[in-house]
């Protein structure tokens, strides 16, 4: 998680592996994808608690974003900050910190600058401190 591809996970069920991964990847763009049987030693978890209005807003979030395109610039952003940003395609880190912020998990960020990184260590410092 923290080196290089970011998902957000809404699980059916808490206690089970199975539910609905939210993301942008290359070749994809931004879609829901159902998971079932995870193996869960194969990723780094981040359990962000939330209030179920929360959840319903992020998901909604993400539904409006689905079938929107990858953007393939903004992973050289880091690199070459004068590329633009695209108002309808988003890399992975990006589209989770933009659907985190809109439902009020985090605040104060621009989603276009967030790496997996940087996400990750909000996420893991969130009311810390």
């Amino acid at each position: 998680f923290p080196s290089h591809d970011t998902k957000l996970v809404f699980s059916d069920d808490l206690l089970s592996s199975d539910g609905w991964m939210f993301g942008a990847a290359p070749g994809e763009g931004a879609r829901y994808k159902h998971i079932t049987g995870i193996n869960c030693d194969d990723y780094e978890f981040v359990t962000v608690p939330i209030s179920i209005l929360d959840e319903l807003e992020i998901s909604l979030f993400c539904k409006e974003q689905e079938g929107d395109g990858y953007d393939y610039p903004g992973v050289f952003r880091f690199l070459l900050p004068w590329f633009t940003e695209s108002p309808d395609k988003w890399f992975c880190s990006e589209l989770c910190a933009a659907a985190l912020q809109y439902g009020g998990v985090i605040q104060c960020v621009v989603s276009a600058r967030i790496t997996p990184g940087r996400l990750y260590t909000l996420l893991t410092r969130r009311g810390k401190g």
